[in-house]
């Protein structure tokens, strides 16, 4: 989930039309918090965090550009994990990741970049229809989601409407990524936990 897509969920709006037109959004200033949000923080999530700074690592995986509104991530994944095997330089089958990217110049704010990926050494041999990248050197505040991957968004929307106006850090635009390592359990959503990696300086 990127941030456009967290903003306009909170704000109604999106980025762009927001900055164009923010005197006519003045009511807008603060995020919604609803029932969901405030269930969510209360059962799932704590907003206890921690600042680190990631060095650059590589990632391959499949990429998925749009709005997600009919599952099409949880399809992707279904599509790439059976061809993980594929990846002749993946470098610890333990972890993965999905890393979602700013989207530079296109008209739909709701749209965004979803690579479902493990981390490699090289981008040598890579199979047909994955892509790899290099995540910079970054500072990230870093946060537990718990439970089903289906709340993800709702974490998302806590971060940005409840941390991060009161954190004193400054978001960037920036990869944001999930991962997912031993402690993640899709079996038993209940004992599951992921990272949410935010990019911030």
């Amino acid at each position: 989930m990127s941030f456009s897509r967290a903003f306009k969920t909170m704000y109604g709006v999106p980025p762009r039309q927001y900055r164009n037109r923010k005197n006519q959004f003045a009511a807008l200033h603060q995020p919604k918090i609803g029932p969901a949000i405030l269930t969510h923080l209360k059962e799932r999530m704590r907003m206890e965090f921690k600042v680190l700074t990631r060095q650059a690592f590589k990632i391959m995986g499949m990429r998925y550009f749009g709005e997600n509104k009919n599952q099409e991530i949880r399809q992707l994944w279904d599509i790439f994990l059976p061809r993980l095997e594929s990846i002749k330089s993946w470098t610890n089958t333990t972890i993965s990741y999905g890393i979602c990217y700013p989207v530079e110049g296109d008209n739909n704010d709701a749209a965004f970049e979803y690579i479902a990926a493990v981390e490699v050494s090289d981008f040598h041999d890579m199979p047909e229809e994955m892509v790899g990248k290099t995540i910079p050197t970054q500072k990230y505040a870093v946060f537990i989601h718990r439970g089903s991957v289906d709340k993800i968004p709702e974490t998302y929307q806590a971060i940005y409407a409840v941390w991060q106006p009161k954190s004193g850090y400054e978001l960037i635009k920036a990869p944001d990524f999930e991962y997912y390592d031993e402690r993640f359990n899709p079996g038993n959503p209940e004992a599951s936990e992921l990272d949410i990696y935010i990019p911030i300086k």
